[in-house]
């Protein structure tokens, strides 16, 4: 590694263990100091975030604009808080559970679970909330390209119970998880260049990640959609929703796909400050796939 990688490591060793040792209200207050600071003085990804809001609310005002990027900064700096104090998380306090049955009907079928999620509210909680309560979980991660920064949240998740996947993992390891009636855990809501899948999000055709449909394809595995959401209290709201699905011969990877995308697009039109703009969403385009 790198002097840089060394000292990314290093300083987020030493943050994460002043934070384990304060309150969830300081950690919280601190989160929206950063995040307010990121907004007014560092405006990282701010301009592609004003873009992305205005696409996906063309009849918003500039204020709405303004209001959910100074409060998605705010919530990005709490998360980022959280994250870094999950291996003292309190999650019997501070997770309430919506629609377990969902969850417990999609095992009863013995045929693994294929989780899907979006970078909405807190999806770093997800995974370590399966493992606390003793499911065999892998969700499936993209590695930091600080590889300090990666070997960091790699050990971490280590301590939290989780052992993810990373892109470019066998699909073979990941079928073998299904068929031990297991859950594998997809966040699809990122472009996916010209590997993916066009499907509508937000009236926008929008290159999507064909992972999730492909594997529900080749194992008929449900799915299901698996959200974590903060309230104004400090709380997270883990909710499950089935993802339907039409009868095999029907189905495809765009019909698959386009099903989730659906729900998640409607779950950020109620939470839009919890929603990670920051992400070139709609940087690939049609023609970039069709060559037209």
């Amino acid at each position: 590694m790198s002097f840089k990688d060394h000292l990314t490591y290093l300083l987020l060793h030493i943050i994460s263990k002043i934070l384990n040792r304060v309150s969830n209200r300081t950690a919280s207050g601190i989160g929206q100091r950063v995040g307010s600071l990121v907004y007014h003085y560092f405006p990282v990804r701010s301009e592609v975030a004003q873009k992305n809001l205005e696409k996906a609310f063309p009849q918003q005002s500039g204020e709405f604009y303004h209001h959910t990027l100074k409060r998605a900064h705010c919530h990005f700096g709490e998360i980022f808080i959280d994250a870094l104090r999950l291996s003292n998380f309190n999650f019997d306090k501070r997770i309430i559970v919506e629609n377990r049955e969902v969850l417990n009907e999609a095992l009863v079928e013995r045929k693994g679970v294929i989780l899907i999620s979006g970078h909405l509210g807190n999806w770093e909680i997800i995974p370590v909330w399966f493992a606390k309560n003793g499911f065999l979980s892998y969700p499936i991660a993209r590695r930091q390209k600080n590889k300090g920064a990666n070997k960091f949240f790699i050990e971490l998740r280590e301590k939290t119970g989780t052992h993810p996947f990373y892109a470019g993992s066998q699909a073979q390891k990941m079928l073998h998880v299904l068929k031990k009636g297991g859950i594998l855990g997809f966040a699809s809501d990122q472009d996916a260049r010209r590997k993916g899948v066009f499907v509508d999000f937000f009236g926008i055709s929008s290159s999507t990640p064909r992972g999730a449909a492909i594997f529900h394809l080749k194992t008929g595995a449900p799915m299901i959609m698996a959200l974590c959401l903060k309230d104004p209290e400090g709380k997270y709201h883990l909710k499950f929703t089935k993802v339907p699905t039409m009868p095999r011969k029907s189905n495809s990877v765009k019909t698959i796909t386009q099903q989730f995308t659906s729900i998640l697009e409607m779950e950020v039109r109620k939470n839009p400050e919890q929603y990670f703009w920051f992400h070139r969403r709609w940087k690939t385009k049609l023609r970039d796939k069709t060559g037209t």
